[in-house]
């Protein structure tokens, strides 16, 4: 057994935060049998920058970082990001869960990048995986109570997709762990919002 995840963002999205989630949650189910490895990349350092965090669950994990190719899953908290990340990564056989706000990543804002359109860039993510769910994440945030959790409501449509090998009992409560206690309720309700957009 063995699953590639990619979790990508803008920096002071969570991208960072959903990857630990998911490994504190694989190692606290499966710790006596598999191994969970964690690595992360940067794009430019301050916030606004690009960010994706690589979890590998497994019997024969060894390496932090998901080789092209090969990423079951990619969580993106932003589209361009998603697309960034998806034509490298992506299995042909992989799922992409997809944020449809945008947040312009530094490069986007300076020139060097043009913005392609969000339809755009999710028909090429179908070209490269099995399956693509998209939806504007930022919106289910706000109706769970912050616009600051898109990265759990991320997490509970991640869930939702079948390819964490974590029950859900187990993920709910390292988010439990995770985040502030006076968050602990609205993150939840993220995290079901999420769920629930996965399989409309």
């Amino acid at each position: 057994m063995e699953t590639n995840i990619i979790i990508t963002g803008v920096g002071g999205q969570g991208s960072i935060l959903v990857s630990h989630i998911i490994a504190e949650a694989a190692l606290k189910e499966h710790g006596d049998k598999y191994r969970v490895r964690v690595g992360e990349t940067f794009g430019a350092a301050q916030r606004g920058g690009a960010v994706a965090s690589h979890v590998r669950i497994g019997e024969a994990v060894f390496g932090p970082l998901v080789s092209r190719g090969a990423a079951d899953l990619i969580v993106a908290l932003e589209p361009l990001e998603a697309l960034r990340l998806g034509v490298p990564y992506l299995s042909p056989s992989g799922t992409a869960v997809v944020s449809t706000a945008r947040q312009i990543p530094v490069d986007v804002k300076a020139g060097a990048v043009q913005y392609p359109e969000v339809d755009t860039i999710t028909g090429a993510l179908k070209q490269l995986g099995e399956k693509v769910v998209a939806f504007d994440g930022s919106e289910l945030a706000v109706q769970a109570g912050s616009s600051k959790v898109l990265s759990i409501v991320m997490l509970g449509a991640a869930f939702a997709s079948g390819k964490l090998p974590i029950s859900e009992d187990v993920l709910l409560s390292v988010i439990a762990e995770s985040v502030p206690e006076k968050t602990v309720e609205t993150n939840l309700a993220a995290f079901a919002l999420g769920k629930e957009a996965y399989s409309q």
